[in-house]
């Protein structure tokens, strides 16, 4: 399943340091971000019941559509510039912007408008819900929506999430742990004899380093190749951290864990 971003509002400034921005797909997923002042950047993610997906799904379809074009003008200092992004009827992610000043002289039903007020309803909802995930601040500069593209969801049925990560960029998940990949490779010793048949041969290997609540765990994982023993799973503070895939995306390497839970009842075998 494509990450891709089919619709996407951001009104977010770094300079002044508050704002939201939020992504959809079409498929029900929205990644909705707040920047505050005192909090810093946090971090919702979710699925969509229904009516909501078809709220989003509507304005889409009405930004695709002909309509007026938006007030253009030279910006004044300190202010905010608006940018929206969505789909034309050739499927191409368009993006628009709009200084935040000249919201007023839109339309009532101008569907940037009604893209803006989607936005705020979902936002409330999901913050209402919980208290966010913490990121960090350097991410509020990302290039927005294609953050979306590097963000995993709730890994159905398995009760955890799944994170999408590159070099040099940490996640954090919904249970407080930060995620960031070490040193690639490692060598082969950093591994116990039972995480890994002998010789160890792997595609790739790969470290992950942990941490939560000031302490850090170093977990060492290999991509498996046909025929030979591999290690995909590693366990800290009550989780499991498995190593679901390694991919590369215009020559960038990927790599998705999924974080879950671990099951108190289950017993050794």
């Amino acid at each position: 399943m494509s990450n891709e971003a089919d619709l996407a509002l951001a009104d977010m400034s770094v300079f002044h340091g508050d704002g939201e921005r939020l992504a959809f797909a079409r498929d029900g997923r929205v990644l909705y971000e707040r920047l505050d002042r005192e909090r810093g950047l946090l971090r919702w993610t979710a699925q969509l019941d229904a009516d909501g997906m078809a709220e989003l799904v509507a304005v889409a379809e009405r930004l695709a559509e002909d309509w007026p074009a938006l007030p253009q003008r030279p910006g004044i200092p300190d202010e905010v510039m608006v940018t929206f992004s969505y789909r034309n009827r050739g499927g191409t992610l368009v993006s628009k912007s709009l200084w935040e000043r000249d919201f007023g002289e839109l339309a009532p039903g101008h569907p940037v408008l009604e893209l803006r007020g989607v936005v705020k309803r979902v936002g409330a909802s999901l913050v209402g819900a919980d208290s966010g995930a913490p990121q960090a601040e350097r991410e509020a500069g990302d290039d927005w929506p294609h953050v979306l593209d590097r963000v995993a969801f709730e890994a159905p049925g398995t009760g955890g999430e799944k994170l999408v990560l590159v070099p040099g960029r940490s996640q954090t998940s919904a249970s407080g742990f930060t995620l960031t990949l070490g040193a690639t490779p490692f060598e082969a010793r950093d591994m116990s004899s039972a995480d890994v048949s002998s010789p160890a041969i792997a595609i790739q290997r790969v470290e992950l380093i942990v941490s939560r609540g000031g302490q850090t765990e170093r977990l060492h994982f290999t991509e498996p190749s046909p025929g030979v023993a591999s290690r995909v799973r590693g366990e800290w503070q009550g989780h499991a951290f498995v190593l679901e895939s390694i991919h590369h995306v215009d020559k960038a390497m990927r790599v998705v864990f999924r974080v879950e839970p671990l099951d108190p009842n289950a017993t050794s075998p």
